[in-house]
């Protein structure tokens, strides 16, 4: 049987460039944008498409506005296998689209990757939160399943009434914190109502995350810490370390993202009281070899369309990205 996910937090449209020098990088003022990839990203959007791939039943909760790219993004995520039974494009949705340049040369010489929000006809992104007096109630009230999962990636007031309306029901609830860590009420309220919280060493200090295990007892904690690897703790047990799996890296965006689903999915019991140090460490080496496997790839999905089982998929975002190229 298929085990069940509802998922919410950020989706985005994901455009992907490498900047190219045809003169050679001794003249970094004369390059190329080459688009390489246009389709749903974002941490809820990741998770979403890579936990549907792994074969679950995933329920993405999202409105998306009613531009071209609101509706590839709609389709993108059933195009991945997701259930779009919960996602629309509406009057009240938002597109969130974010450009990654990579191999960007800066005036030190240094190779960074640039970033930039914007949305589908305006410089300023727009994003629809479930709202906690209508939309959350009218979820709940129409959900004839209860999830075996709900993960949430950000603090606002929806996504925790969300998770407080299925913690009820009795579902395992995954809270990633994505943001730079503000240390107010709506992130208090969020560790309380998880049973498992990843962050990351960016986002949450080492001290800081050792303090919420204190304050938090009887969750099982995840720290990611890039190259050094990620740690854990298991209801106060104390802290491990899984060491990190040597790749080549291409791109690391989205490599937390593949590293959430493939823990997700490699845990072999979803209740957090009766999870094992050698149960969750299993589920971390496999999620760290997902990861490593992801950042060897431009864009967060990048080894998923590299698969020849999902060349429909690569296909698709192939045609995209010659039409925008085209019309550009």
């Amino acid at each position: 049987m298929k085990r069940t996910i509802i998922t919410a937090g950020d989706f985005n449209l994901d455009e992907i460039f490498v900047r190219e020098y045809p003169e050679g990088t001794e003249n970094r003022r004369k390059f190329v944008d080459r688009m390489v990839s246009c389709q749903i990203g974002g941490n809820a959007g990741n998770v979403s498409v890579e936990l549907a791939v792994m074969g679950w039943d995933v329920y993405p909760v999202v409105t998306f506005d009613e531009s071209p790219q609101g509706h590839w993004a709609k389709d993108d995520l059933a195009m991945y296998g997701c259930n779009n039974r919960f996602v629309s494009c509406g009057p009240k949705g938002g597109t969130f689209m974010f450009r990654a340049t990579h191999n960007r040369i800066m005036k030190d010489g240094s190779i960074t990757m640039g970033r930039r929000a914007f949305g589908p006809a305006s410089m300023f992104p727009k994003r629809h939160n479930i709202t906690v007096k209508d939309e959350v109630p009218a979820l709940l009230g129409a959900l004839d399943f209860v999830p075996d999962v709900f993960f949430f990636g950000s603090t606002v007031p929806g996504h925790r009434a969300l998770a407080e309306g299925l913690r009820e029901r009795g579902s395992l609830i995954y809270f990633e914190n994505q943001n730079a860590l503000k240390l107010e009420n709506a992130l208090y309220k969020s560790l309380e109502l998880a049973h498992i919280i990843k962050m990351s060493d960016e986002h949450a200090s080492l001290d800081q995350a050792n303090a919420f295990v204190t304050d938090y007892p009887g969750k099982l904690f995840i720290q990611s810490m890039g190259k050094n690897g990620v740690r854990y703790n298991l209801r106060g047990q104390g802290w491990v370390t899984v060491p990190a799996v040597p790749a080549k890296v291409v791109d690391t965006e989205g490599a937390g993202d593949a590293m959430t689903a493939a823990f997700i999915n490699a845990l072999p019991c979803l209740d957090v009281a009766n999870l094992t140090q050698d149960q969750v460490q299993a589920a971390l080496e496999v999620a760290q070899k997902a990861s490593a496997l992801a950042i060897q790839y431009y864009g967060s999905k990048g080894y998923i369309m590299n698969d020849p089982q999902y060349a429909h998929i690569a296909k698709v975002i192939k045609d995209r990205v010659e039409t925008i190229t085209d019309n550009r």
